[in-house]
């Protein structure tokens, strides 16, 4: 169908469809299914069937009505007659409701149902007919007010199927009976049969190739999907559309549809949408889903359903609880149903709902430029292609083009598209399809006994009668769709066995003869044959349907006499799966087959072949012995098959023999058929084979099998034997194949045989197949001259691979694989053995090849892997090429293990691995002219070569790049190791000599070097070589040899050594390279010093010619005394031959050079001086300038020596030989020296030059001052205050007074502590002072008797030399007095007081400026004259308490003032008091006297206990407080006190003291403490005497200063 179809039957029909029969999301497992078999019902409904029904009274109550004695029958032809009108709808809407009871009352509960389908699919097709069927029809606006009318005139017809299913409710029919799938389907089956019957004539009265006929097929595969609608729940809602308000339901139906007409012209873009919400959309019967799928929010759908009329809006939630009946019964929510729905959507097929939509769009005003492109089309399913079902297609175009909307409305003509085919498009580049490919599909047809040729069928509908007994007597079958695929058929028929093969829309059997066809053939033709499955079967007399058949095989019965009654037939892509079962689709009781002739054994087959006949095993059988002249061929047919030896006793012959004394040759063939194989089981019996012959040609093919003989599989005496791809000969006792003459394997298996795979004494050719798994050889080369060749196949997992015994064979390896054999992969001890071409001989778990005796040659080829060797040869072997890598050996011989002759001009031998000899391990006679041996390794020895004993002869190949513990090239521990020509080991690579072995050079090696020898001991003399050829004389060859170095021996000659060495002429020994050094014994540049030259063991020296030259100095000669004064050789002098050691010879040297040392300046003016030679400086290594201190001793008054410098003046900073390090020169620099200072060169003839050292002196720096500081006593005075009148100045640095440090302070006597004065005390820093550090000023603690108090700051400076200064200089200290407040008594009336007056103001600043009150202090005064009296402040006052007085009165005040001269500006402090007097009426009360409180212990107190003669304040007419004694110490009380005076003061001070009582606490206090303490005090008062909880406080506040 084109897509306007779902639109425009979405518009028109959304309501009756979503009522009558809501879409299933799932189709049925078999949609193709048309026909139905016979369904065992519920025993229920059983019961119903046989049941009569009772036929309701007449009116006139006359007589009853009984039911029919055919009531099936009746029934089927009764639904026929009525599909056959015109318009079945309308008949059934004349009949009246009596004449409908009657008819419904006649049936059983099975055929109501049955009808009630057949009536909704009628209502559903007339719905569809009505709006989709119509060819004109392109978009909502061609639907005709005429036919809407018509779809709303379908609401009279809802009533009668109404009708229909309130009778199916009233069978009595239990919900869950209906239910039962398998009961159900089977029933809603035959409904749609009936209807597909009934309304297909129709359809097919316009032809089969007609667009009416197509659609019909098309959507009768549309109805089967509506078949799992509930029946029932649809019943409930017709009841409620048909309730008290009926007519009011018919409107607003109608109301409904013209309401849904008027959605889809106005918005369009909802309707994609609308048609899921309403179930409603075209349906993919293959993939069991919508074609039409998007998802659906639940917010979408709620806006959706808002635009529908209310009472549609109504229905549908009725109709999606209904739904949700038929799974759980349970009533939920519509979301939750949209849910699951929308879970199930395909969104990638959006695109395709909007393309559909805007079909009718207008094209794009500017049409692109056409052009033509390639175009693919995909299909959206791996599904069966029939020429009737829809699928859905994409046409792809090519990358970077997209489709016109023109294309798109089928304008163009270049697109040739399926008719179902959909194009997914977005309008870019207009583009012609110039082709697509077509769904290829098959249709058939049966002709019936009785009926003739019935319908065509497709799409694995049944052709045929089904449970009416009619013989199928012929058929014929047609492709379509792919024409580049046919078909041919042939048929088994009654008395004629199989008949020819009939091409495609031929007719297959016969027609008119009344004769059977039993079983079919289906085969594929043409060049798209591959690509298709073509499946079939049959139903059969007696037995129904048989399993599917496919592609050519036997499908129905056979020997049986039983009738073919229908037939299905289904194409599937290739490979794809089966429609149902395979196992067994022909029955029939024949074993085998000897042309059209069927024989119940397969003897009796057997016997009817005749001589080069062919037979066919058709089944699994058995067979007795048969011996036989005849050639023959044996095949299986359409299955595998099995042919099992029956005989009681051991028949020594087998299942098939030649006759026995008969010398024939026949050719027997056996071989599979189709794919299908045949077995030939000996049954444990058969001690010659399964099948034996004396001379025959036996030719086993694919498919062909034999097993479980006695003896062998085959056993062909005399004859030949070709075995090819696809046979198997296992399991047999002895060998797989024997023959005493020739065997050919061009392919199959041979495996499992308990002896060999093949064993002949003539020839076996090998090109293919497999040898594995067998007891003893996969191949056994005869006992015989047997030739064994083998140029493909594998041989592996035997115990030999190829094995010979007697040393006659021939095997030939010329290709294929050894392998994985257990033993060896060949074992030769025959004639020859000969490995070439493409043969691979790999992972065998013993050895690759061994060669016990006789020829072998390896020409190419590979050996590698094998777990004992690749090679092991006890014979003669050739190896000129192949690679035998990768094998291994616990013990010798990786590669190679040859005790036998082998010569080697080629090959490769590489990366082999073992304990010894990787590559070869030789005890035997080895040449070596060619080939390599490279990258073997070891553990032990010889890497490349082991030679174990025997001969080594080297004269070519390459040995390189192995490894071994001892000698990575060759180890050679053999007899004899000869060497020549272009023999040579890479220099990589080593040849180790065991213990007294050499190697003999034979001819002149061409290498050099030829190979590095590492002999098993070092020593002189040691013979490594000797030459055998020409005048036999070492010095021939030894250069061709290098030594691994080792202690500093090398080879040389011995013909070049003297005769106490002990050596012959011919030998290459190992001699010590000893060496002459030459030493110029010079620190300076020196010409012509010679280089070292080689001195030999035991052989002469020549001392070098060059003489050495420095320029300055003479040279003399040489000798091993570095002093030595005199020479011992001259250049060109000759070492005896006897000198064996390493020599170093020194110049000899004769100058020297004097030194004298000048004070430049001392005090002390003696000069000293001395004379040293350059043997001295050498032995010493330089010469050591003197200190002055012990050897000069010079001194300068006011400076410090710095050291000695070749010029007089030079800066000090910059001293060529300070003194604080030891300065040695080297007697070159001396004479650069000498040179400079004589400002001439030097000659070298003089004997003695001469030097000068001159002192040089650092001045001190020198501190001065500028005046004595004086701080006040509190004064905070920090480092840099005691540097400012500081400077330091040095002679050479200059200013360097920033470089001035503090080291210490020391303070004077008279510091006041603890009553008592200290001594004087020094503070230091060995660094300095630190910033933080300040002057102690010793604030409340400096005596005014001793200020000013002198202190001495210790100063001290460094210049950039190192010379310090250090000087102390003063600072002073002065005594800083109290302040003194003198304050007047004040006086207010009462008013004043109660008025507010009296003020902090009025105390404070209104007394200083009456004069009343008055505040100095001398030092404050002086340095900040008028601050005081701003520091002048009340203690505790509070203003408020004048204002309550109510009489005459008083208040003391008290004022402090406290100066700056103290640690953070905090300095004295003293307190003066006054007395405020409050007059009423001019009375005035006197003051209470004043009353101190002091603090005191007992050390303070007793510190002015004793004095006698102290003046009190009467005595000397002042007041108390200016009495002065000289003799009261500070902290007592003052002498005259009541505690001195009066005893009982005393004595209560004294006890209290006496007594001992422990300090329940102990506190410390710090200055800084005791402030802060004091600020408590005066915010909170002293106790609890303001605040009830300041002790408290006062203790969680201070707590940190308890001693615990």
């Amino acid at each position: 169908m084109k897509k306007k179809r779902c639109i425009t039957m979405l518009a028109a029909a959304a309501v009756i469809l979503s009522v009558c029969a809501p879409i299933s999301l799932y189709a049925q497992e078999e949609t193709g299914r048309m026909g139905t078999e016979k369904t065992e019902k519920p025993d229920e409904i059983a019961e119903a069937d046989e049941e009569s029904p009772t036929v309701p009274e007449e009116p006139d109550g006359s007589n009853e009505q009984q039911p029919l004695q055919d009531t099936a029958s009746w029934f089927e032809e009764t639904l026929h007659g009525l599909l056959l009108m015109e318009e079945p709808l309308k008949v059934m809407e004349k009949t009246d409701e009596k004449e409908r009871e009657l008819f419904l009352n006649r049936i059983t509960a099975r055929e109501h149902f049955e009808f009630a389908i057949v009536y909704k699919y009628l209502l559903l097709t007339a719905v569809a007919k009505d709006t989709s069927f119509s060819e004109g029809m392109q978009s909502l606006d061609d639907v005709t007010e005429k036919e809407m009318e018509a779809v709303s005139g379908k609401t009279e017809h809802i009533h009668v199927l109404w009708e229909l299913l309130m009778k199916n409710k009233d069978t009595g029919l239990a919900q869950e009976e209906i239910e039962d799938i398998r009961w159900k389907e089977a029933v809603e089956q035959e409904a749609f049969r009936i209807f597909c019957e009934g309304m297909g004539g129709k359809a097919a009265a316009k032809g089969e190739e007609s667009a009416e006929y197509h659609d019909f097929q098309e959507y009768t595969e549309y109805l089967q999907t509506q078949t799992h609608a509930d029946i029932i729940g649809l019943a409930d809602v017709l009841e409620n559309m048909q309730s008290e308000n009926e007519p009011e339901a018919t409107e607003a139906y109608e109301a409904a549809l013209n309401r849904l007409d008027e959605i889809y012209s106005t918005k369009p873009e909802i309707a994609p949408k609308l048609q899921i919400i309403c179930g409603i959309q075209d349906f993919d019967v293959q993939k069991k889903e919508p074609y039409l799928t998007v998802t659906i929010s639940d917010q979408e759908r709620a806006d959706v359903i808002k635009l529908l009329p209310k009472n549609l809006e109504v229905l549908l939630e009725e109709n999606s609880d209904i739904d949700k009946k038929d799974t759980d019964k349970k009533e939920t929510d519509q979301e939750d149903t949209d849910k699951k729905e929308n879970n199930k959507k395909d969104t990638d097929h959006e695109e395709i709902l909007k393309d559909a939509l805007y079909e009718d769009e207008d094209p794009m005003d500017t049409k692109p430029t056409e052009k033509t492109i390639n175009v693919t089309w995909e299909c959206a399913e791996d599904i069966e292609h029939t020429e009737y079902e829809q699928y859905i297609y994409t046409a792809v175009p090519q990358e970077g083009y997209e489709w016109s909307e023109e294309l798109l409305k089928g304008e163009e003509d270049g697109l040739q598209a399926l008719p179902y085919a959909r194009v997914i498009v977005k309008p870019k580049e207009t583009a012609n399809v110039m082709a697509a490919r077509a769904a290829a599909s098959v249709s058939y047809r049966a002709y019936c006994q009785y009926d003739g040729w019935k319908n065509w069928s497709a799409g694995g509908a049944t052709a045929g009668t089904i449970g009416e007994n009619k013989r199928l007597e012929a058929l014929q079958i047609k492709t379509s769709g792919d024409t580049n695929l046919g078909v041919k058929y042939q048929v088994h028929v009654q008395n004629n066995g199989w008949m020819s093969w009939v091409n495609g829309s031929g007719t297959a059997g016969t027609t008119g003869q009344s004769l059977r066809v039993e079983a079919v053939r289906i085969l594929l033709t043409g060049a798209s044959a591959d690509s298709y499955d073509i499946y079939y079967r049959t139903y059969c007399e007696s037995y129904g349907w048989l399993d599917w058949a496919k592609n050519g095989q036997s499908a129905g019965t056979v020997n049986l006499g039983k009738s073919m009654e229908a037939f299905q037939v289904r194409i599937t892509a290739k490979g794809g799966a089966a429609p149902g079962t395979t196992a067994a689709p022909l029955k029939t009781d024949a074993a085998a087959r000897v042309g059209s002739s069927y024989y119940k054994t397969f003897n009796e087959a057997f016997d009817a072949m005749p001589d080069r006949g062919s037979m066919y095993v058709i089944k699994n059988c058995s067979a007795t012995h048969i011996a036989t002249r005849k050639s023959f061929s044996i095949f299986p047919e359409e299955r595998n098959v099995k042919v099992t030896f029956k005989e009681n006793s051991l028949i020594p012959a087998g299942i098939i023999c030649t006759e026995e004394g008969w010398r024939g040759s026949p050719t027997w063939n056996f071989s599979g058929n189709g794919g299908y194989t045949i077995t030939f089981d000996a049954n444990g019996k058969g001690s010659s084979g399964v099948i034996a012959t004396y001379g025959a040609t036996i030719n086993l093919k694919n498919g062909s099998r034999f097993t479980n003989s006695a003896g062998n599989g085959v056993w062909n005496d005399m004859g030949i034997t070709n075995v090819y791809d696809g046979v198997y000969i296992y399991n047999n006792k002895a060998h797989g194949v024997a023959t005493c003459n020739t065997v050919n394997l061009f392919g199959g298996s041979i495996y499992g045989n308990s002896y060999d795979g093949i064993r002949a004494q003539k020839v076996i050719n090998m090109s293919g197949g497999n040898l594995y798994n067998n007891g003893e050889c996969g191949v056994h080369v005869g006992d015989g001259a047997c030739i064994f060749t083998m140029t493909g196949g594998t041989i592996h997992d035997n115990v030999d691979g190829v094995g010979n015994i007697d040393g006659n064979g021939t095997i030939n390896i010329k290709g294929g694989s050894i392998y994985s054999n257990t033993r060896h992969g060949i074992s030769a001890k025959g004639k020859s053995l000969s490995i070439s071409g493409a043969a691979v001989i790999r992972n065998n778990k013993g050895t690759g090849v061994t060669v016990q005796g006789g020829e072998a040659a390896v020409i190419n080829g590979k050996i590698y892997e094998n777990q004992n060797a690749g090679i092991v040869n006890k014979g003669s072997m050739k190896l000129s090429g192949g690679e035998i890598f990768s094998n291994s050996n616990a013990g010798s011989g990786g590669g190679i293990a040859n005790s036998g002759t082998l010569s080697i001009s080629g090959g490769d031998v590489h990366d082999n691995s073992a304990v010894n000899g990787g590559g070869i391990t030789n005890s035997g006679t080895l040449a070596l002219t060619g080939g390599s041996i490279t990258g073997n390794a070891v553990s032990g020895s010889g890497g490349g070569i082991c030679l174990s004993g025997g001969t080594l002869r080297l004269t070519g190949g390459t040995i390189a790049r192995n490894k071994a513990k001892n000698g990575n090239g060759i180890y050679h521990n053999g007899a004899v190791f000869q060497m020549g020509g272009n023999g040579s080991v890479d220099a990589g690579n080593d040849i180790y000599l065991q213990t007294n072995k050499y190697i003999t050079v034979t001819s002149a090696l061409k290498s050099s070097p030829a190979a590095v020898l590492t002999p098993s001991g070092y020593s002189n003399g040691r013979k490594a070589a000797e030459v055998a050829y020409g005048t036999k004389k070492g010095s021939l060859q030894y250069a061709r040899y290098a030594l691994t170095q080792k202690g500093g021996y090398c080879l040389r000659p011995g013909d070049m050594q003297a005769s106490s060495a002990n050596t012959m002429a011919a030998d290459i020994v190992l001699s010590t390279k000893y060496t002459i050094q030459y030493h110029k014994n010079y620190d300076g540049e020196v010409a012509n010093v010679p280089k070292s030259t080689p001195k030999y063991w035991y052989e002469n020296a020549e001392i070098a010619g060059e003489i050495p030259s420095e320029g300055r100095i003479k040279f003399l000669g040489w000798s091993e005394n570095a002093a030595a004064e005199k020479p011992v050789y001259q250049p060109g002098d000759v070492l005896s031959a006897a000198i064996n050691r390493n020599i170093t010879l020194y110049a000899v040297w004769g100058t020297k050079i004097q030194v004298s040392y000048h004070g430049n300046g001392s005090d002390v003016l003696k000069e000293k001086s001395e004379e040293i030679t350059l043997q001295e400086c050498m032995k010493n290594g330089g010469y050591l300038i003197h200190k002055n201190k012990g050897y000069t001793d010079y001194i300068r008054k006011g400076y410090k020596f710095a050291g000695w410098d070749v010029s007089a003046v030079a800066p000090v900073q910059a001293v060529k030989y300070p003194d604080q390090k030891e300065n040695r020169v080297k007697f070159e620099e001396l004479l650069d020296i000498a040179e400079a200072q004589a400002k001439s060169p030097l000659s070298g003839e003089k004997t003695v030059q001469q030097v000068r050292l001159y002192a040089l002196w650092d001045k001190f720096p020198e501190i001065t001052a500028e005046g004595i500081q004086e701080f006040f006593e509190g004064t905070e005075v920090t480092r840099d205050m005691l540097l400012a009148n500081i400077k330091a100045q040095d002679q050479e640095d200059g200013d360097i007074t920033k470089d001035i440090r503090i080291l210490g302070i020391k303070y004077q006597r008279g510091r006041f502590q603890d009553g008592q004065k200290q001594e004087a005390y020094e503070v230091r820093w060995k660094n300095g002072m630190p910033d933080d550090k300040k002057l102690d000023t010793w604030f409340l603690e400096l005596d005014d008797k001793d200020a000013p108090v002198e202190h001495q700051i210790i100063y001290s400076v460094k210049d950039s030399a190192g010379n310090e200064t250090a000087r102390e200089w003063p600072v002073k200290v002065k005594y800083n007095e109290f302040p003194v407040i003198e304050a007047e008594d004040r006086y207010f009336t009462l008013e004043e007081a109660k008025e507010g007056r009296i003020t902090e103001e009025a105390l404070l600043r209104g007394a200083i400026e009456s004069g009343a009150l008055t505040v100095k202090d001398k030092e404050e005064d002086e340095r900040y004259p008028g601050r005081m009296e701003q520091a002048v402040k009340l203690e505790d006052f509070h203003p408020d308490e004048f204002t309550r007085f109510e009489d005459s009165g008083y208040i003391v005040i008290t004022f402090s003032a406290k100066d700056s001269m103290g640690p953070d500006g905090e300095g004295k402090e003293t307190f003066s008091q006054c007395t405020v007097h409050i007059v009423k009426d001019g009375e005035i009360t006197s003051p209470e006297p004043l009353k101190y409180v002091r603090f005191i212990n007992r050390e303070y107190y007793e510190k002015n206990l004793n004095r006698q003669n102290e003046k009190t304040g009467k005595e000397t007419g002042k007041p108390e407080s200016e009495t002065v004694s000289g003799e009261l110490q500070n902290g007592g009380l003052y002498s005259n006190s009541k505690w001195y005076r009066i005893p009982e003061f005393r004595a209560l001070l004294s006890g209290a003291w006496d007594e001992e009582k422990p300090a329940r606490e102990v506190w410390t206090f710090k200055n800084t403490d005791v402030k802060n303490i004091k600020s408590y005090v005066e915010e909170h008062g002293i106790g609890n005497s303001q605040e009830r909880t300041s002790l408290l406080r006062f203790h969680e506040e201070f707590s940190h200063l308890r001693v615990m």
